[in-house]
Order: structure tokens, then sequence, then C-alpha cells
């Protein structure tokens, strides 16, 4: 796991010292949404904001009024208590240890578009990468869930389909909050428990492997008699988008697509993560003009040396593909 180490600050008193090594520590996604919900709390605990100037109002939002910051603050904002309170403290520290943990390994969305082979299959290999744009499919995901999470907000509370709905279900009222920090957090604690499901996690003493983790938190809220809306919520918003992102689902195959949603290229690029992006036509015999190899080196040799691991996969791939070339040609002599 990659940290960001604090430099010594002067004037910084030696309490205070650990903990901002731990915050400049944590990857800068994890940073930024601490970040804003400790001031977003912080302010509301102050009594500077209060929360119905933090709260998500449709009707506050959309024309005449453009209350535009209540789209920020409604995920950043910890809950009604105060920065002492426990659920609250619980929050904000599953948010600095479940996130960082799947932002250094999230799903992964940036599309790669498939080349034909020389025996015929599909392969994808059109795209090779360095390293997987980590950064940039997690904001995909952050962005994607966060969207998920407003449009059926302003489907329940904004059309008739709640009121339908009640004829048949014995709902609570409001069945979901305007406050989406929680929904937020549990749609990535879901995602990383699809992405880990063999990790072991200490949840209120409790021993539970990842797999089960989403369960166990909507089990242990019924239990304890905790409204669990927005647990169910965010849960079922991570069940989605990993669906949407999901490789050769049918869906995806009717659509003509590897997956619904990728990661797009314009985020990819702004992230800055595309520099070890090479295509297959930038491979080829000559890839390292005017470099001089030593006595029974080669291409292959060079980069090895240097970690050009596109080059090598890509030779291997070429090797691959004449060995099953001339293992049909065998079989069909």
């Amino acid at each position: 796991m990659n940290h960001y180490h604090a430099q010594p600050r002067d004037g910084v008193p030696s309490f205070f010292e650990p903990l901002l090594e731990y915050y400049n520590g944590l990857p800068p996604i994890t940073r930024t949404w601490l970040a804003l919900s400790l001031v977003t709390t912080g302010l509301h605990t102050l009594d500077i904001l209060p929360s119905v100037k933090l709260i998500f109002l449709w009707h506050r939002i959309k024309p005449p009024h453009y209350e535009l910051w209540r789209i920020l603050t409604s995920f950043s904002w910890a809950g009604s208590g105060t920065l002492v309170d426990f659920p609250v403290l619980i929050t904000l520290y599953t948010m600095a240890v479940t996130v960082a943990s799947y932002e250094e390994d999230p799903h992964e969305a940036a599309h790669q578009a498939p080349r034909q082979d020389n025996n015929g299959s599909q392969r994808d290999q059109n795209v090779q990468r360095w390293t997987r744009h980590r950064q940039s499919d997690c904001i995909f995901a952050f962005i994607c869930c966060s969207i998920l999470i407003l449009i059926t907000y302003l489907v329940f509370t904004e059309t008739s389909i709640l009121l339908f709905l009640l004829n048949f279900i014995d709902l609570p009222n409001p069945v979901l909050l305007p406050v989406f920090t929680r929904t937020l957090l549990y749609a990535i604690i879901t995602l990383h428990s699809l992405k880990h499901p063999d990790q072991q996690h200490n949840i209120n003493f409790f021993p539970v492997p990842g797999r089960y983790v989403p369960l166990f938190h909507i089990g242990f809220g019924v239990l304890m008699g905790y409204r669990v809306n927005e647990t169910l919520h965010g849960v079922a918003i991570g069940l989605i988008y990993a669906c949407l992102i999901l490789e050769n689902e049918f869906l995806a195959s009717l659509v003509g697509r590897k997956r619904i949603l990728s990661t797009p290229q314009w985020l990819i690029q702004f992230v800055g993560e595309d520099e070890g992006v090479i295509h297959e036509n930038d491979i080829n015999f000559n890839r390292y003009p005017g470099v001089r190899f030593e006595q029974g080196a080669n291409a292959i040799h060079h980069a090895a040396a240097i970690g050009d691991i596109v080059y090598i996969q890509h030779m291997i791939d070429e090797a691959e593909s004449q060995l099953a070339v001339s293992n049909a040609t065998s079989s069909d002599a």
C-alpha cells in the first residue's frame, strides 16, 4: 500500500503530529472526502451551519434557487450529531479505513478494446498499461455511485412511486434521508467486500469475512434496532455499480460492449494516468532505436532491464499466437 508521508511542520503541537502524519498518509480521494466531512460536520458542531442548510432539498437546488452546495454537503455531512458523538466518529473512522483500502485496489473499469488475433480469437491486447488506473477507476466509482444515489433518491421522493408502494408495504417515514454520506460509504463498503471477499474484518469485536460485511451491517443494525434504510440503499447502489462494470456481462453483450460502464479516457487523462498507455501500433520490432545491445542480448533483454512490461507482454502474446497457429496447422495436417 502506497502512503503519502507528511513533511515535518513547524509550530504543530506534538499531540497532533501522529494525527497529521496519519491523515497525510491516506490516499488522495479518501483524504479529500475525510477533510470535507470533518469541515462540514465541524461547522455543524459549532452551529455555524444549521442542518437545514446541509441537507439535499431538490426544490432549493433546482431553479430559481440554485443552492448547488447542498449536493456537496449532503455527501460530506457525517450525521446529525457532533464530532464527539460515537456514531459520527465511527462513520469517519470507517471512511478513513475502508475507503482508503478500496482506493488502493478498486474495481477495474477502464475499457480495453479487443483485437482479432491470428487464430481468430478475441484478445484484449489493443491497449496495454504499465499499471492499472487505480485513481481514475476509484473516482469513477465515486461519481457513478453518487449519481445512482441521487437518481434513486429523487425517484422515491419526487415521483408517485412511493405512494404506490405505501399501498402494499408499510414503509418508515422518511424512507430515505436527504443526507447521503453513510449511503455512499456503504456503497464503497459493498464494493470493497466484493473486491476482497476473503479479507478478514473486525467489526464491533466480531470477525467477519469480507464477503459477509454488508450482510453483517444490515443484520447487526436490525438486531440493535438501528435505522438500516441508508445501509440497504448503499448496499444496493454498490451491487448495481458492480454489475454495470462487470466484464462480459449479459446486458453488456446486448449493447455490444465489454462493460456497460467504463472509466472514460478523459478522466484517465485528467488524473494523469495515461502516460503508461501504449497502443499496439506503437509496439514494433524497432522498439528502441539507437540503443546498442550487448553481445547476445536483444530487445527483450533490454525491456526486462528497464521494466518495459508492455513490450514483454506483447512479445509473449505474439509467441502464444504463433504457437496456436502452428498447433492448428499441425492438427489439420
